[in-house]
């Protein structure tokens, strides 16, 4: 919706609540004049310059004669030594009233005594009570005026009711005497909670039927909005927010039903009074928690769904106590609900503040109304615990704020029937482009069915040539069929080849345990190792692995396993260094042109000195027997590592490594498969977990202990995953 027609839709709402407060303000007629009303002074009200046909109607404000715990008539006034009154009280709750410096709380019984003095030329006058806590009798000049409920001196003879009524005065000259027994054995207040207004008999009747006229309007327009809005939920069930609304007007209606002059009262009065408590109460707390749904509804952006919960809990929670407890104790609960009310009411304005600077549809509108309604709900709630004397205002705030909500929906109406309309003449004109989109479809069709026809003789003539040419696909596959059985024989044979060739058990030495694992990705493996010996005696140990898969791999790994044995075993008096420049040498000119390199170590044993040498092989690590620590070994010295065997472009001479080798030490050689693989994640195994796997290792295991353990580290790791490459993992342990 547009910014001019946001403008449109406020300048019409602002309007219409001028003409509504002009048409309404009229008839709110002032109870008195400009004239300030007089007040009784310790139990005395002058009136005799109160001209009450003129004046207007009057509250009887000020100080009445009060007399606590005592049930004081007209005739004990007549006797000699009157009855004193305990104090003088203002109209209102009696509950903080103090007697010797104490409250006397909320539940008892007392006379309040009231003398009005006339000019002698009254007409005919009426009161108005509106309510009083929880049963009353009422006197006037001695003569039994009317009650309502039934007077009692204890809880077992006092009857509470509530009905506010209007009662007239009998003709008498002279002054007035009011007198008023209460009793409150119900109410956690007691007392004449509000004043009574004196008047003309006519005004003071105009009055109470104006409050009823007023109530039942607004009553009815609530209670017809709320069926209505509930209507259109059933017709359209996507939209929740019509219902929220339509339950909150109606419970809302219910409870303008039986406040204020409290027609519902009137219509049936035997009802109950804690059944009247009840349904004012209930209907109070239930109406918040469908006030927020709505708005929760409409603006889930703003207003989050947690604050919805939080509200029906306390709702429920409130509406729960009032259901299985009697008045006396759920009506104390009523000041805390009002503040949580006022809370309420202030996150709701910020709530619309924020929706109407988000430019929100109708925010401001709803921001306009519910700041009139807040007002009246905060007015009402200071007015009822007697802060301000205003007057109860929440009847005239609800029908603001549910005229500007109404007009919202008017105007949303209005704004979908003018995009139905719109969408309308759309759905005509593409009617008719779609109707001469047919005709001219019809036309290409017959064009294409000719062409088809046409087609369909030359797809016979390719039928006939793809028929020969499958039967000749179906002999290549056969002939690739026989082809691949061919290569499976030709690599299961250089499997059993190459499996003979390398040893599968570890050569079992005095000094020195051993264990390996290999695993091949494919039938052949390009991982190639050997142990070198003299007799009984442990004198070297190597590990290559040749770039590629498949049966030249494998080839590579037998070629480079003669080569390396043969230089390792006739040159025991070279240096380890020189030994592997020769094995290096005749690699390039046995393998040099077929582009494969490969990426080695060697390791020669001398007592407890080793000779280490390295091809671009992945470093070896050493695990001390005595400390249980790993290193890395020629961690640091990067410079006697060579480049790989088998390049004629790298002949650089490779460096050698010495370091000692004692008891119980360690030496785990390892293929760059265990560190490449990765998981079904994508992470790779890497060298610091398999650093920190044969860290765990005990010193005390044997060389297949620990070759299981890091495996089966590895193995855990990996999960279904597959390997990158060949693995091979030695472990070499001396033992003496």
């Amino acid at each position: 919706m547009s910014e001019k027609y946001r403008g449109a839709i406020m300048k019409t709402a602002f309007r219409c609540l001028i003409f509504m407060l002009c048409a309404y303000i009229p008839s709110c007629k002032a109870t008195y004049n400009n004239n300030k009303p007089p007040r009784a002074i310790k139990g005395v009200l002058d009136l005799s310059t109160w001209d009450l046909e003129k004046d207007g109607v009057i509250p009887l404000s000020g100080q009445w004669e009060f007399y606590w715990m005592r049930a004081v008539a007209h005739d004990d006034f007549l006797r000699p030594g009157p009855p004193r009154p305990d104090d003088y009280i203002e109209p209102g709750s009696w509950n903080n009233f103090a007697l010797n410096g104490t409250a006397i709380g909320g539940i008892g019984f007392a006379t309040y005594r009231l003398k009005v003095l006339l000019d002698g030329n009254s007409p005919k006058l009426a009161l108005k009570i509106k309510d009083i806590q929880t049963s009353y009798t009422l006197y006037i000049n001695g003569t039994l005026t009317g009650s309502v409920g039934k007077f009692g001196r204890d809880s077992g003879t006092a009857v509470p009711q509530y009905l506010p009524r209007v009662f007239d005065i009998l003709p008498a000259p002279g002054d007035l005497e009011i007198i008023v027994n209460v009793a409150n054995f119900s109410h956690y207040k007691g007392g004449m909670s509000q004043k009574i207004l004196l008047g003309t008999e006519e005004e003071i009747r105009e009055l109470r039927e104006r409050g009823l006229v007023e109530r039942i309007f607004i009553f009815g327009v609530i209670f017809i909005m709320g069926f209505f809005h509930i209507f259109i939920y059933l017709v359209r069930k996507k939209d929740t927010s019509p219902l929220y609304i339509g339950l909150f007007c109606v419970t809302v209606a219910v409870y303008m039903l039986l406040i204020g002059e409290g027609y519902l009262v009137h219509l049936f009065p035997g009802i109950p009074w804690n059944i009247v408590m009840k349904m004012i109460v209930l209907s109070y707390f239930m109406a918040p928690p469908f006030f927020v749904m709505y708005w929760n509804s409409i603006y889930p952006a703003e207003f989050p769904k947690t604050i919805v919960r939080i509200t029906q809990g306390i709702a429920g929670a409130f509406s729960l106590l009032v259901l299985f407890t009697r008045p006396g104790i759920f009506l104390r609960s009523l000041p805390t609900y009002n503040a949580l009310t006022l809370i309420g009411c202030g996150y709701l304005i910020y709530v619309l503040i924020l929706a109407a600077a988000r430019k929100r549809e109708g925010a401001r509108v709803y921001l306009a109304g519910f700041i009139l309604l807040s007002a009246a709900v905060a007015n009402d709630i200071l007015y009822d615990v007697g802060v301000i004397p205003t007057g109860q205002f929440i009847s005239e705030g609800l029908f603001v704020f549910l005229f500007f909500l109404s007009m919202m929906l008017a105007v949303r109406s209005a704004w979908s029937f003018a995009s139905i309309e719109k969408l309308s003449k759309e759905l005509e004109t593409q009617s008719a482009e779609l109707l001469s989109l047919n005709v001219s479809l019809e036309h290409k069709v017959g064009e294409r069915t000719k062409d088809l026809e046409k087609t369909q003789g030359e797809l016979k003539e390719l039928l006939s040539v793809y028929t020969e040419i499958n039967d000749n696909l179906y002999d290549v596959t056969r002939e690739l069929e026989h082809a691949q059985n061919t290569m499976q024989q030709d690599m299961e044979m250089a499997a059993s080849v190459q499996e003979r060739f390398f040893s599968m058990v570890p050569p079992s030495l005095k000094g020195w345990d051993l264990a390996f694992t290999l695993k091949p990705i494919a039938i052949v493996s390009g991982d190639c190792y050997d142990f070198y010996l003299e007799g009984e005696r442990l004198t070297g140990v190597s590990l290559f692995d040749v770039s590629g898969h498949g049966v030249a791999s494998g080839l590579i790994t037998m070629l480079a396993k003669s080569i390396s044995f043969r230089h390792f075993t006739r040159n025991p008096e070279a240096e380890l260094n020189q030994i592997l420049k020769m094995i290096n040498e005749e690699l390039i000119e046995e393998i040099g042109g077929l582009g494969n390199y490969i990426s080695g170590i060697m390791l020669r044993f001398s007592g407890e000195r080793v000779d280490y040498v390295n091809a671009g092989h992945p470093d070896i690590m050493l695990k001390s027997g005595a400390t249980g620590q790993v290193e890395t070994v020629g961690e640091g010295r990067k410079d006697f590592k060579g480049m790989f065997l088998g390049v004629p472009f790298f002949r650089n001479a490779h460096g050698m490594l010495s370091f000692d080798m004692r008891r119980d030490d360690a030496i785990l050689l390892y293929s760059d498969a265990i560190v490449e693989s990765s998981n079904k994640e994508g992470e790779q195994y890497g060298f610091a977990r398999l650093l920190k796997s044969f860290d765990t290792v005990s010193p005390g295991m044997s060389a297949r202990e620990q070759l299981d353990r890091v495996i089966g580290d590895f193995n855990t790791f990996l999960g279904d995953a597959t390997l990158s490459d060949d693995l091979t993992v030695i472990i070499v342990k001396k033992t003496g």
